[in-house]
């Protein structure tokens, strides 16, 4: 009796065992059938969040329940009514653009065309008009004429992004270049350099105007006299560009303001300038932000990435 107790006792457990081990298989397998799916919706969510096409519906898919096809069917129907909104907003988008192009340029032209009509009308007038008044009639044409060229020149470059094939660009020697050209001769540009890379993959005209308008904008802080300090620094994170000058500086209040397009405290300014250099410069993806600089002055800093991810591209202008 007592061997057979002993031998019942074993067969019971080894029957546990063996239930015991079909029983983690079991439910291995069943983690296994409910998590794959699981994993491959969550990735669609990714996808989703990535505006990503999803998978097309004949498309090898983890295999699951019924209920995960219709979570997969009802993801598809998500992202296309997501994808119908998204182009609905970016159609809106560029419609409120171009109506506020439309009402900017009508404005910025306005006031040249006023002077230009009573710079005609005193022309006009042959009898009793001086020479010196003649005088100042062709100045003031000439003058606005020249105003709406620039006006069209920057709506034109504002509006226009980089195009065609990038090369190597050196923004030291770029940059030296415009402190010897670009500047009135009462304005002295330092560039200095860390002796680390200091080339940019892009467009060099686009970069060149960019740079030069951040230039112009210091001389005329300083009133065409003293000195712009600029600074180029590069290593494994990056490409950084400071240019500091020593007029009275930015209000912090406005620093991020002077950006946005048409936004301007010059009196004949079109507030498209600093526009044009951010656009240029997110289009190298690189970055620019304004601070005070020791002692007096703005100081603009310039990121641009590593050069394995400077690939152009084309941000959307902000219009406000």
């Amino acid at each position: 009796l007592r061997y057979y107790t002993a031998g019942f006792a074993l067969v019971i457990v080894l029957f546990g065992a063996a239930v015991l081990y079909a029983a983690v298989n079991l439910a291995g397998h069943l983690s296994r059938q409910l998590s794959r799916p699981i994993d491959e919706l969550v990735g669609w969510t990714q996808l989703i969040r990535l505006h990503e096409p999803l998978p097309l519906p004949g498309a090898p898919l983890s295999r699951g329940a019924p209920e995960f096809e219709a979570l997969r069917q009802a993801l598809r129907e998500l992202a296309a009514a997501l994808a119908a909104a998204r182009e609905r907003e970016l159609e809106a988008e560029r419609l409120r653009a171009f109506r506020e192009v439309a009402r900017r340029v009508a404005h910025e032209i306005k006031n040249p065309l006023t002077s230009m009509r009573i710079a005609v009308a005193q022309l006009r007038r042959s009898d009793g008009m001086t020479e010196g008044r003649k005088d100042i009639a062709v100045q003031v044409m000439a003058a606005e004429t020249d105003r709406l060229e620039r006006l069209a020149k920057e709506f034109a470059e504002f509006g226009r992004l980089p195009e065609g094939p990038q090369s190597e660009v050196d923004l030291v020697e770029l940059l030296a270049e415009l402190g010897r050209t670009g500047v009135p001769e009462g304005v002295r540009v330092n560039v200095d350099a860390n002796g680390g890379p200091h080339g940019l993959l892009g467009h060099y005209e686009p970069l060149r105007r960019a740079f030069a308008n951040l230039y112009r904008n210091a001389a005329e802080a300083m009133n065409g006299r003293g000195a712009i300090d600029v600074m180029v620094t590069g290593d494994g994170a990056g490409l950084a560009v400071t240019i500091a000058d020593h007029g009275p500086g930015i209000p912090a209040d406005l620093r991020q303001r002077i950006f946005e397009p048409y936004f301007t405290t010059k009196d004949d300014g079109t507030g498209l300038g600093l526009a044009l250099v951010r656009v240029t410069l997110e289009a190298h993806r690189g970055t620019i932000s304004v601070s005070e600089t020791p002692g007096g002055g703005a100081t603009f800093a310039i990121v641009f990435p590593p050069p394995s991810s400077t690939i152009l591209h084309q941000p959307s202008p902000t219009f406000s």
